[in-house]
Formats: C-alpha cells, structure tokens, sequence
C-alpha cells in the first residue's frame, strides 16, 4: 500500500473472433508486484464457444513467450453458450510489464491454436 498502484493503457481492448467477442479491460493495474487484467468472453453465435487456455504472451507472435499467470473467472469451464458471456481476471508478475515489450493475450484452442488474440501494450 505504501508504494501505492500504477497501472498500463490497453492498446486493443477489444477483438472479435467467430462472433465471440473478448473484451479486455482498459487497463492492466499493477499492485504489490503483482499485474491484474479483467476480460470478458462474450459468445454471439448460436453455437457453444470452448478453448482450452488463456495466455499472457511476452513478445512478437513468432517468438513469444509464455508467462506465468494465474486465470481467475467466474466459470470452472472454458466453454461459453450462445448468448452468455465469463467474466475473469488474470494475474501475473508486474516483471513482464516492461515499457519495450509487447504484451498480448491469447485465447487457445485444440493443439495451442490461437483462436483470438488481444494486444495489451
């Protein structure tokens, strides 16, 4: 609490992948050495909505690296009906927040395919 919060601007807070919309808060606040970004998976289509992981990624997509992060929502499963929407927050090092280094995430699918991806700085 004494070295109080900072917080970084969201270039890209929002994205729509096969009509679900991911929905990144406008900013990662950072807090006792620790980052946090809530997001929102919102499935517009008509069908369910499944991936396997969310990700932090360091660097460009090519060369990224995975950080630890610990995902936090409001569902157990990673599976959205049509018309409904999770809610979470995803916590990981404040570290990996550096001015120079490109942060994005990732909603993976079957074998670690990238389904969305979301810019974060």
């Amino acid at each position: 609490m004494i070295d109080g919060s900072r917080e970084i601007k969201v270039n890209h807070p929002q994205v729509v992948a096969k009509r679900v919309i991911v929905t990144l808060d406008r900013r990662v606040v950072i807090f006792d050495g620790k980052s946090y970004l809530r997001y929102t998976i919102q499935n517009n289509g008509s069908e369910e909505f499944a991936f396997n992981t969310i990700s932090i990624e360091a660097g460009l997509e090519k060369d990224s690296q995975a950080i630890d992060a610990r995902v936090i929502q409001d569902k157990p499963e990673n599976k959205v009906a049509p018309k409904e929407m999770i809610r979470g927050v995803i916590v990981f090092s404040s570290d990996a927040v550096k001015d120079n280094t490109r942060l994005t995430m990732y909603l993976r699918g079957q074998d670690n395919a990238a389904i969305a991806r979301a810019s974060i700085q």
